[in-house]
């Protein structure tokens, strides 16, 4: 963050509000969810990937590696370290 040390004025505070609305928050529920959300969504993403074979090669791709590390996050949170940093998040 440049603004830190360059002897320039703040940003304004829109700045500092919106990314944390629009990051912080659904990450902090995320967080607090855990692997009930991860796994609610890998479970969707897998259904509408069986269902819809006709996407492009790339969407259909992307979908894939989407789904798997989803599938990988709710294992993770299933892990004491996972659920720490969950208790964390929340705290």
């Amino acid at each position: 963050m440049p603004y830190l040390w360059a002897p320039r004025e703040y940003p304004p505070t829109w700045l500092w509000i919106v990314p944390a609305w629009l990051l912080g928050v659904p990450g902090f529920y995320v967080a607090l969810l855990g692997p009930v959300f991860a796994l609610a969504v890998a479970v969707t993403a897998v259904a509408l990937l069986a269902r819809h074979r006709s996407l492009p090669a790339g969407l259909y791709r992307w979908c894939v590696v989407a789904a798997v590390l989803t599938c990988a996050l709710a294992v993770f949170m299933l892990t004491p370290l996972g659920q720490t940093i969950a208790v964390f998040t929340a705290d």
